[in-house]
């Protein structure tokens, strides 16, 4: 019995404590609404550098042979209960499309702004993300694309 107690006890400790973790891995899918070729699928790393302050890295593939990579400075806040959240913030990545894409072989570098709002579901670790960050063409100052959309699940730790 006291071996149950001591589980439960930290059991409850880490779920609390996973509120308030510093890091984040996510799985997500970046979807663009026109032209599904340049739905890019990854992986990315999030810290939080203050209470609602994070960086996050990210890289990205499609099935076109195309990838990203990027970096992200969020502002995040809570709203409405502690398990909902809404985030803005800006950032920087680059794309290559390979010859499989119809854009031919090319480097974007882009400026990506975002808005969205995250879910950290209760009790867990984990937690599900939605976003809009479109993409603006730092090379020739015009909308890349405007339509991409992203959703996620993360796990804090």
């Amino acid at each position: 019995m006291k071996k149950y107690v001591t589980l439960f006890f930290l059991g409850l400790g880490l779920s609390s404590y996973a509120q308030t973790n510093p890091n984040a891995i996510s799985l997500y899918v970046d979807m663009n609404l026109e032209a599904e070729y340049f739905t890019f699928y990854g992986l990315s790393y999030q810290r939080f550098i203050a209470p609602n302050h994070g960086l996050q890295v990210y890289t990205g593939f499609s099935w076109q042979e195309n990838y990203s990579l990027g970096v992200d400075y969020t502002y995040n806040r809570n709203i409405l209960s502690e398990y909902l959240s809404a985030f803005a913030g800006i950032g920087v990545g680059m794309e290559h499309h390979s010859e499989n894409s119809i854009l031919g072989v090319n480097n974007f570098y882009l400026f990506r702004p975002q808005i969205g709002l995250g879910f950290q579901i209760p009790t867990t670790n984990f937690g599900i993300f939605g976003a809009y960050k479109p993409k603006f063409d730092l090379k020739t100052y015009d909308t890349f694309d405007s339509t991409p959309i992203t959703f996620g699940i993360k796990y804090n730790f």
